[in-house]
C-alpha cells in the first residue's frame, strides 16, 4: 500500500458497510460482556437475529390474512 493511499483512508470517514462492522461487533461484544463471558457464537447469533427481527415491523394482520371473496 503506498503511503499517500494510507492516509487517503486514514482521514476518510468510515463507509457504510464499515460503519455497520463496527456497530455489529459493538453489539456482539456487549451480548457476550452481559452473559459473563458464557455466550458463545450460536447463542450470540440468536440474540442477534431476535433483535434484528423486533426492530423490523412485521405484517400487519390486515395484509397477512387473505383477501375475503364475496359471491
Amino acid at each position: 500500500m503506498s503511503e499517500s493511499w494510507f492516509y487517503k483512508q486514514a482521514k476518510d470517514p468510515a463507509t457504510r458497510r464499515e460503519a455497520r462492522r463496527m456497530s455489529l461487533g459493538e453489539e456482539i461484544k456487549r451480548i457476550f460482556d452481559q452473559s459473563g463471558g458464557t455466550y458463545g457464537s450460536p447463542r450470540i447469533f440468536i440474540k442477534l437475529v431476535r433483535a434484528v427481527r423486533e426492530d423490523r415491523p412485521g405484517p400487519s394482520r390486515q395484509h397477512s390474512m387473505p383477501a375475503s371473496t364475496t359471491s
